[in-house]
């Protein structure tokens, strides 16, 4: 072969090459873009690697699931004088909502509330009858009691819908062991209901609205029996009625919640998404069950992904989590997702002395006010508390004991307490949560003697796994946080102590938790309920924007000012972030918000994602 043929020859195959390197350029071109047509808001990136990397499945398996259609609301006609008919199955304690059809019967299943009626003894009649009479506040009742939106059922009687009585006509004063009968005979006769659900009925259906009240095993009613929520007798806000529209409800600071995490995981390798999703209605009890999804992804194409998980507990509210799937190539480094970020804050308009935040996907640092600068942590330090109990107790079902003698030494020093009882068994895990959500000296104490011996051993401990972590330029001298000269750190080290601990799935759950009920102990045969003081100080109020606080350590001395470390997530990007503030001015009483939650509510707002 000639010289020049042999040159034609290498140029025909080196184009070959060339365009079958196209061609499979275009596959994995259209697979990428299969994969960011199926979920919009993600940006997928194939990992890349200097390394060859053999070809996805070629049919790669999707799991999909369409997001909920939400029910068109029923409209009753302008013209309509009694525009429902309202029926109640006794047997079932169900109340049913019906409306007008466009042949004027009352036919369109409307509502369904789950009722209380009467009590063996003392049964709710049976019939149909025309209603009259109502009331904001029945004053009193047959038995004393009190209710709220009272309407009469049957004339000369004193059968009535209306709420779950009060002691005293004040709505703060819950008969809450009645209300957590709702769905069974507990009354005198008359149907019980939320506070919600009966003022429902008292604005919407007029005077002569007719009322049926029946008896059928089978069949609740069209719409079912709808759940009940049940309140914690021995919750701080117990005595009201979670769906009572009042402003003043405390209630109206909680939601349904969901707690779950983003998912990394190599290509062929299933996991189960549902695994360690955990959801929570109004009054924190477990709803995990009811839990729905809607999104799109594969374990097949490595990228990026997103799920939206949803839920909806008994009073109505909703509550929605986003979290991201990323899948990558076994032949790949793990890649951190993250949407680039932007931060626009004069630092002199945050009142607290040091902050910083910082994204945790790639550890931007996106606001800094003297983050390096040594300042005092108050019970910032139970963070280093808790993550050194969860690493030195095998058991958390283990038991410690309170003395009298360490809950005076703390009372003299006017510590915050958990109120745990004294002198008896408390596990291990209670006294973690109390150390941390209402920020139990006493079982912060209680933990490190039964850990180290001591506390003077158990801040060794925290001393040493600072130094582990790299934290240079922080001194612990006791677990509780109480002042001490001595005891100092910086928000920098602060923030790499919570990128190290927030890796702990339980340490995670704590800092993230709204309420916890502990096991039964004396004087709290229902447990004792804490209530995190981040979400206390919260209010219900969140960033404006996408981002959204989770949880976090409040702490505060008067040296040390208000202080707060939290981690916070976006609704529209797999970001995740966090924010340590220390030295703000003021206390907790003197502002709604407090300084160091008002410049929280601040940085995270400013916040802009790109």
């Amino acid at each position: 072969m000639k010289k020049t043929e042999k040159i034609i020859l290498s140029c025909l195959l080196a184009v070959v090459l060339i365009l079958a390197g196209f061609v499979i350029a275009d596959e994995i071109s259209k697979r990428t873009s299969d994969s960011q047509t199926s979920n919009p808001t993600a940006t997928v990136n194939i990992p890349s690697t200097s390394k060859p990397n053999p070809e996805p499945t070629a049919k790669p398996v999707w799991h999909e699931q369409s997001k909920p259609q939400e029910k068109a609301e029923y409209i009753p006609p302008e013209n309509a004088k009694l525009p429902y008919y309202i029926k109640v199955n006794r047997a079932l304690c169900t109340v049913t909502i019906y409306g007008i059809d466009s042949n004027g019967e009352y036919t369109i299943p409307v509502k369904a509330f789950a009722c209380s009626v009467g009590r063996a003894g003392h049964e709710t009649i049976t019939g149909t009858f025309q209603m009259c009479e109502n009331y904001n506040w029945m004053l009193p009742m047959q038995d004393g009691t009190y209710a709220q939106f009272a309407y009469r059922i049957k004339k000369g009687t004193g059968y009535m819908f209306h709420s779950v009585p009060c002691f005293q006509n004040k709505k703060n004063t819950l008969e809450t062991e009645e209300f957590n009968k709702l769905g069974s005979p507990a009354s005198l006769g008359c149907v019980r209901l939320t506070v919600a659900d009966a003022k429902w009925i008292y604005d919407n259906c007029p005077i002569g609205t007719t009322t049926e009240i029946y008896d059928d095993l089978g069949n609740p009613g069209p719409l079912g029996k709808p759940d009940t929520i049940k309140i914690p007798v021995n919750h701080t806000w117990a005595n009201w009625d979670p769906t009572d529209p009042d402003s003043k409800n405390p209630w109206h600071t909680a939601s349904a919640r969901i707690e779950a995490s983003n998912i990394t995981t190599e290509r062929g390798t299933a996991v189960d998404i549902m695994s360690g999703v955990k959801a929570y209605d109004t009054c924190g009890n477990d709803i995990t069950s009811k839990l729905n999804w809607y999104g799109k992804y594969t374990f097949d194409v490595p990228g990026l992904y997103s799920v939206t998980f949803t839920v909806t507990d008994a009073i109505g509210s909703s509550a929605e989590k986003t979290i991201y799937i990323t899948v990558t190539d076994p032949a790949s480094p793990e890649t951190d997702y993250s949407v680039p970020v932007s931060v626009s804050l004069d630092s002199a308009s945050v009142k607290s002395k040091n902050a910083l935040l910082i994204c945790l996907n790639n550890n931007d640092i996106l606001f800094d006010k003297n983050a390096t600068e040594k300042a005092y942590p108050a019970s910032i330090t139970k963070a280093m508390t808790v993550l050194v109990a969860l690493e030195q107790f095998n058991n958390y079902n283990d038991t410690l004991v309170i003395t009298q003698e360490t809950y005076d030494y703390l009372a003299a020093q006017d510590a915050s307490m958990a109120k745990l009882p004294i002198g008896e068994e408390i596990t291990v895990q209670d006294l973690i949560y109390g150390t941390f959500m209402p920020s139990g000296a006493e079982a912060a104490v209680t933990l490190a003697i039964g850990a180290a011996g001591s506390e003077k051993n158990y801040v060794d401990l925290m001393n040493k796994k600072a130094s582990e972590l790299g934290m240079k330029n922080t001194k612990f001298t006791n677990v509780t946080g109480l002042h001490n000269d001595e005891q100092y750190t910086t928000c920098h080290d602060i923030a790499i102590l919570l990128k190290a601990a927030l890796k702990n799935d339980t340490f995670k759950k704590i800092f993230t938790t709204q309420t916890y009920t502990t096991k039964a102990y004396s004087g709290y045969p229902n447990g004792l309920t804490f209530v995190s003081t981040v979400f206390n100080f919260l209010d219900g109020r969140q960033p404006d924007n996408s981002i959204t606080i989770l949880g976090g350590k409040t702490g505060y001395t008067s040296k040390a000012g208000l202080c707060l470390a939290s981690l916070a997530s976006s609704s529209g990007s797999p970001n995740e972030y966090i924010l340590i503030t220390l030295g703000a001015p003021g206390n907790y009483w003197e502002a709604s918000p407090p300084n160091h939650v008002a410049d929280a509510l601040k940085i995270y707002g400013s916040v802009t994602e790109i």
